[in-house]
Formats: C-alpha cells, structure tokens, sequence
C-alpha cells in the first residue's frame, strides 16, 4: 500500500470561500478516480501555530495507480484551479507496513 501526504499553506491574502471549494473539490476526487483506496482531507487544527493549513493523504494500492491518480485530468484540474498559485505544498509518498 503506498501513501500519499500532501501540506498546504495557503497564501496571503487567500479567502475562505476558496479554501471551502478547494476542500470540496478535493472531497470529489475519490468518485473520479477508481485507483484510491483510501481518501482524507482536511484543515489543520491549529493546535500549533506552526503547521501548515490543510493536509491530504490518499491511499493507492501501488505506485502505478498513484502515478494514474497524480495524471488523472480530474486531479490535474483541481491543482490547476485550486492549489496552483494560491499555495505551496509538500508531497511525499510512502509505503504503509
């Protein structure tokens, strides 16, 4: 099983409404695409000031169908709309034991 984490942290200036349709957006993501087996997204808790804003971590059952979800047209779109420009991120994939 391979995990995909991903960190956001919005820019300046970035409003509500978009973080609210960035979070639906994401939420759309496992009915589009039949590779992920497991899907969570969700805004930081701010339990410390320090974290990043939103976390996302999918689940695949190989790297294979996280490189199909990581070029699936849905996804692309929603990087393109939604994180592109309005956030840097950090990505890592990891095997789950």
């Amino acid at each position: 099983m391979i995990r995909h984490l991903v960190l956001l942290k919005w820019n300046e200036g970035v409003d509500l409404p978009h973080v609210a349709a960035t979070k639906a957006a994401l939420d759309q993501l496992p009915g589009l695409i039949s590779q992920i087996v497991a899907y969570h997204n969700g805004p930081d808790l701010r339990v410390v000031p320090t974290n990043w804003d939103h976390a996302v971590t999918a689940d695949f059952a190989s790297i294979e169908d996280f490189v199909t979800y990581r070029d699936h047209p849905a996804h692309q779109e929603v990087v393109k709309t939604y994180l592109t420009n309005f956030c840097p991120r950090l990505a890592v994939q990891f095997t789950l034991d």
